[in-house]
């Protein structure tokens, strides 16, 4: 079950060039299935596609695409705001090939650091075909951490995320 943490220096097929994706990024609906990925290509190349245009076997991750341009300045930052997605390390914040206004939609659905809890949100774990999240990993002060199912979360009505009370 790949963990979001390990989404990067991906070998990738990118038609029939081989190519290292530095990170790959599922944007999640707020039921926690993938509607898109984000490549980081690096060199300022950052796109958006849609799963269907993704395959993932083992390692190896073979895309379907027409160019290796961004495509990042058409889409529409609304996109990103009805998303969430996990960047542990700020890049799609700091990332060249993405507008300001797309920055800044991301930055706000970013799940990384979120309260939950008490304790924030630190990783995620995709089932094996990154198509949805199954787990997510809480810690505090990033020593104590603990695994829930996403069973164990729901969403507020203000993009939050809270443990569900346990069962009386």
């Amino acid at each position: 079950m790949p963990r979001q943490t390990e989404l990067a220096d991906l070998r990738v097929t990118l038609g029939r060039d081989y190519s290292t994706l530095e990170h790959l990024y599922p944007l999640v609906d707020r039921t926690l299935n993938t509607r898109y990925f984000v490549l980081d290509l690096g060199e300022g190349k950052v796109m958006l596609i849609e799963p269907s245009q993704m395959r993932k076997i083992g390692e190896d991750i073979t895309v379907s695409l027409t160019t290796y341009s961004s495509n990042m300045a058409s889409v529409n930052p609304m996109v990103f705001l009805q998303t969430l997605h996990l960047d542990p390390w700020g890049v799609l914040a700091k990332c060249e090939g993405i507008s300001e206004e797309t920055q800044k939609s991301l930055m706000a659905t970013n799940l990384f650091g979120r309260k939950v809890g008490g304790k924030k949100v630190c990783d995620i774990f995709f089932h094996e075909d990154l198509e949805f999240v199954e787990k997510v990993e809480l810690c505090t002060m990033g020593i104590s951490k603990k695994v829930h199912p996403v069973s164990d979360l729901e969403f507020l009505s203000d993009g939050n995320l809270r443990l569900k009370p346990p069962p009386a």
